[in-house]
């Protein structure tokens, strides 16, 4: 199963370990147990946006096949089968919540707010990951040309040239937050 979920989760597994990385160096972590706070946060980060799917699942759309399966192997406690189930019938699920323009904004805003309180590292490191995967799942549909799915808030889909800006401000947020920390 960890091998599974590895696979599925390569590139986001490896961003999360990033921030961590970077979270711990730019900040001079020594404390092992605030490191370790700052790995489990970053990794429980990867995994955050999927929530999407079981809102989907329970709440938005039970009745549909996709809801049924994954409802089925979370009642099996069949985890690393759920997320394969996620993974490849995840262009099915329309107008998500948490993969969205709307919701990266609102990562965006609560990152810089976080980073400057005294929240406990795990929660910074957690929203941290959360923003930093967020920005790649943005960049997954800028790739596949599916950018209407993540800005269904608004009437048009922004043009290249207003998302590569778009991109950069989100980045230059992530970078002042980690800084932040």
């Amino acid at each position: 199963m960890i091998k599974k979920i590895f696979n599925l989760y390569r590139t986001p597994l490896f961003l999360s370990l990033t921030i961590a990385i970077a979270l711990i160096a730019t900040n001079l972590i020594k404390s092992p147990l605030d490191i370790c706070y700052i790995l489990v946060g970053s990794l429980a980060g990867t995994f955050l946006l999927d929530i999407d799917y079981l809102i989907y699942a329970y709440i938005t759309e039970p009745t549909s096949d996709l809801s049924k399966h994954l409802r089925a192997f979370i009642s099996h406690k069949d985890i690393g089968n759920a997320l394969n189930h996620i993974y490849y019938n995840k262009n099915e699920v329309k107008e998500q919540s948490l993969n969205s323009a709307l919701f990266q904004i609102a990562l965006a805003t609560l990152a810089i707010f976080t980073t400057s309180s005294l929240s406990g590292v795990f929660i910074k490191s957690l929203i941290l990951a959360t923003y930093a995967n967020s920005i790649y799942r943005l960049s997954e549909h800028y790739f596949k040309g599916t950018l209407d799915d993540w800005f269904w808030v608004l009437k048009e889909t922004p043009k290249k040239q207003s998302v590569g800006f778009y991109t950069f401000g989100l980045l230059a947020i992530l970078i002042y937050s980690i800084l932040l920390f």
